[in-house]
């Protein structure tokens, strides 16, 4: 008889539970050094789809805070705090600011536009 190993591996399309997604997103953190894990960043490094992740947890941000990860991209944050940061922004700079970042992306301030040119007036 021969000495070699017997391996056990998970067939293909086999079910998957909550808890190896949760480890595989902490597993792709620790690898790319980062507590913000990005779809982007998990689908070079992950073993499943983060389209599929996102489904079963509800959303991608849902996903990752069930993980213990920090959320990257905010979406449908509360006008007072886009105000907020425009505040900060304006102090720190000393003026109107040019480039509305720091607390979310760009595509959330279009929203409040109308409101921040009245406050302007």
């Amino acid at each position: 008889m021969s000495n070699s190993k017997f391996e056990l591996t998970r067939a293909k399309n086999a079910p998957v539970t909550d808890e190896e997604i949760i480890s595989d997103l902490k597993r792709v953190s620790e690898i790319a050094r980062t507590k913000k894990v990005t779809q982007k960043v998990y689908g070079e490094h992950g073993k499943y789809d983060a389209s599929n992740i996102g489904r079963r947890f509800g959303t991608w941000n849902k996903a990752l805070e069930s993980a213990g990860l920090s959320i990257s991209n905010k979406k449908n944050i509360l006008d007072e705090r886009l105000f907020e940061n425009i505040l900060i922004l304006w102090q720190h700079y000393g003026r109107q600011p040019r480039h509305l970042l720091g607390l979310t992306l760009k595509i959330e301030y279009p929203r409040i536009k109308q409101s921040y040119m009245n406050v302007l007036l």
